[in-house]
């Protein structure tokens, strides 16, 4: 892994953990225009990376993931693919969960899958080309953390049909929830922005969820975040427009 790469990886932690440079910087007794410049040009000692992971509690091998490319694996699955997965849903929910980094051992505990099951799942997901399974269950991921599905696909009408009505079925009252609906009228260029900024959400959304992967499953909760924007005029407005 190139050095920079990995410098990327330690500013998403520094990010996600709600620090800057200049409250590492005190924890270290160090200038913040020190760190900084060592930031810049990625000249770290293995001693002074420590210190700041130390610092942000995190893992080497945590900031190895939050600096992995992404970009290189499959993001946009073949229709064969998808059909697959809504046929048999079951290689869904394990190759779901394969993305969150759960091993077979967790979905065996949490999932109601027999052994033999969960295999007949992984060496069809292997068949599919969607992960390489290998001898003692080791799994490689062949997809990125984010999927997107065909449009008019069997995927995403399976998405439209079970999980937005499933979703949207909330008062969004609770403690974790939030909603905003934002109707507005926008320039192309405040168009253009809003979907740079829902890129760059979900890219720190996506940051925060190789993090917290790590975490023992009793301390993560499943959480759903929907972003989107589109061209779009309630019906009522419509029926009385001229």
């Amino acid at each position: 892994m190139q050095s920079m790469q990995f410098v990327d990886g330690l500013k998403k932690a520094l990010k996600i953990k709600g620090h800057t440079y200049a409250s590492v910087a005190k924890v270290l007794k160090v200038s913040e225009s020190t760190l900084k410049r060592s930031f810049s040009t990625g000249q770290f000692t293995l001693k002074r990376v420590c210190e700041i992971c130390e610092v942000l509690s995190v893992s080497l091998e945590d900031v190895i993931k939050l600096s992995e490319k992404e970009r290189e694996k499959l993001t946009l699955l073949t229709l064969d693919q998808e059909k697959e997965l809504v046929n048999d849903q079951s290689l869904f929910i394990v190759l779901y969960l394969l993305m969150r980094q759960w091993t077979p051992k967790e979905i065996l505990s949490d999932y109601k899958f027999s052994k033999m099951g969960l295999e007949k799942s992984l060496i069809r997901l292997d068949t599919l080309g969607l992960i390489e399974y290998g001898p003692k269950q080791r799994i490689k991921l062949l997809v990125g953390p984010r999927i997107e599905w065909n449009r008019n696909g069997p995927m995403l009408d399976l998405y439209k049909s079970l999980v937005l009505e499933s979703y949207f079925d909330s008062s969004f009252s609770d403690r974790d929830a939030s909603q905003h609906f934002i109707p507005a009228e926008l320039s192309d260029r405040s168009i253009a922005h809003i979907k740079a900024l829902i890129g760059n959400l979900a890219s720190e959304i996506e940051s925060c969820a190789r993090l917290d992967a790590t975490l023992p499953k009793t301390e993560a909760q499943s959480m759903g975040i929907h972003l989107s924007v589109r061209p779009w005029i309630a019906d009522i407005f419509t029926r009385n427009k001229r």
